[in-house]
Protein backbone atom coordinates (compact mmCIF):
# COMPACT_ATOMS: atom_id res chain seq x y z
CA UNK A 1 0.00 0.00 0.00
CA UNK A 2 1.69 3.43 -1.02
CA UNK A 3 1.71 5.90 1.97
CA UNK A 4 3.10 9.09 1.35
CA UNK A 5 4.08 11.25 4.24
CA UNK A 6 3.51 14.71 5.23
CA UNK A 7 7.42 15.64 4.82
CA UNK A 8 8.98 16.12 1.05
CA UNK A 9 10.92 12.86 0.10
CA UNK A 10 9.52 10.92 2.61
CA UNK A 11 7.64 7.70 1.32
CA UNK A 12 7.07 4.68 3.53
CA UNK A 13 6.26 1.55 1.17
CA UNK A 14 4.11 -1.11 3.36
CA UNK A 15 3.38 -4.11 1.57
CA UNK A 16 0.31 -6.07 1.55
CA UNK A 17 1.82 -9.45 2.10
CA UNK A 18 5.70 -9.80 3.60
CA UNK A 19 7.99 -9.52 0.61
CA UNK A 20 11.44 -12.45 0.79
CA UNK A 21 14.45 -12.27 -1.57
CA UNK A 22 17.29 -13.66 -1.02
CA UNK A 23 16.82 -14.86 3.37
CA UNK A 24 15.01 -11.51 3.76
CA UNK A 25 11.93 -10.70 4.41
CA UNK A 26 10.46 -7.16 4.28
CA UNK A 27 6.94 -5.92 5.79
CA UNK A 28 7.96 -1.94 4.91
CA UNK A 29 10.74 0.23 3.72
CA UNK A 30 11.14 3.94 3.90
CA UNK A 31 12.26 5.50 1.55
CA UNK A 32 13.93 9.11 2.09
CA UNK A 33 15.07 10.78 -0.79
CA UNK A 34 15.70 14.17 0.67
CA UNK A 35 18.92 12.44 2.29
CA UNK A 36 20.73 11.96 -0.86
CA UNK A 37 22.81 14.46 -2.34
CA UNK A 38 24.32 15.61 -5.65
CA UNK A 39 27.13 13.54 -6.08
CA UNK A 40 24.52 10.62 -5.89
CA UNK A 41 22.38 11.92 -8.62
CA UNK A 42 25.77 12.30 -10.91
CA UNK A 43 26.83 8.76 -9.66
CA UNK A 44 23.25 7.07 -10.80
CA UNK A 45 23.61 9.25 -13.80
CA UNK A 46 26.67 7.55 -14.92
CA UNK A 47 25.43 4.34 -13.60
CA UNK A 48 22.83 4.30 -15.81
CA UNK A 49 24.69 5.93 -18.76
CA UNK A 50 27.27 3.00 -18.33
CA UNK A 51 24.57 0.34 -18.78
CA UNK A 52 23.97 1.66 -21.97
CA UNK A 53 20.81 3.67 -21.57
CA UNK A 54 21.39 7.21 -22.11
CA UNK A 55 19.45 9.65 -19.48
CA UNK A 56 17.63 12.42 -20.97
CA UNK A 57 15.56 13.11 -18.22
CA UNK A 58 16.02 11.47 -14.84
CA UNK A 59 12.52 11.11 -13.84
CA UNK A 60 11.66 9.32 -17.23
CA UNK A 61 14.10 6.56 -16.81
CA UNK A 62 12.42 3.74 -14.88
CA UNK A 63 16.32 2.19 -14.37
CA UNK A 64 17.07 6.01 -12.74
CA UNK A 65 14.50 5.82 -10.14
CA UNK A 66 14.40 2.34 -9.29
CA UNK A 67 18.65 3.20 -8.29
CA UNK A 68 17.84 6.24 -6.67
CA UNK A 69 14.95 4.51 -4.65
CA UNK A 70 17.69 1.96 -3.55
CA UNK A 71 19.69 4.69 -2.41
CA UNK A 72 17.17 6.38 -0.60
CA UNK A 73 16.01 3.24 1.30
CA UNK A 74 16.16 2.08 4.79
CA UNK A 75 16.76 -0.66 5.27
CA UNK A 76 19.14 -0.05 2.20
CA UNK A 77 18.31 -2.05 -0.21
CA UNK A 78 20.29 -3.05 -3.74
CA UNK A 79 18.21 -2.24 -6.94
CA UNK A 80 18.07 -5.98 -7.61
CA UNK A 81 15.66 -6.24 -4.33
CA UNK A 82 12.97 -3.88 -5.93
CA UNK A 83 13.65 -5.55 -9.57
CA UNK A 84 12.25 -8.38 -8.17
CA UNK A 85 9.06 -7.34 -6.30
CA UNK A 86 5.61 -7.89 -7.71
CA UNK A 87 5.01 -5.08 -10.58
CA UNK A 88 2.18 -2.94 -8.15
CA UNK A 89 4.91 -2.73 -5.50
CA UNK A 90 7.84 -2.30 -8.21
CA UNK A 91 6.07 0.50 -9.75
CA UNK A 92 4.82 2.36 -6.85
CA UNK A 93 8.64 2.76 -5.34
CA UNK A 94 9.44 3.89 -8.76
CA UNK A 95 6.47 6.28 -8.87
CA UNK A 96 7.15 7.88 -5.86
CA UNK A 97 11.06 8.42 -6.81
CA UNK A 98 9.32 9.82 -9.87
CA UNK A 99 7.15 12.53 -7.95
CA UNK A 100 10.82 13.74 -6.09
CA UNK A 101 11.58 14.21 -8.87
CA UNK A 102 9.30 16.04 -10.59
CA UNK A 103 8.50 18.39 -7.59
CA UNK A 104 12.11 19.37 -7.33
CA UNK A 105 11.87 20.76 -11.08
Amino acid sequence: MEKETTNHGKYVHEFKKPFKYEDKTYEKIEFDFSKLKGRDFLSIEKEVNDSGELVFTASISTRFCIILAARASAPQIGGDVIENMSIDDFSQIRNAARRFLTSTD
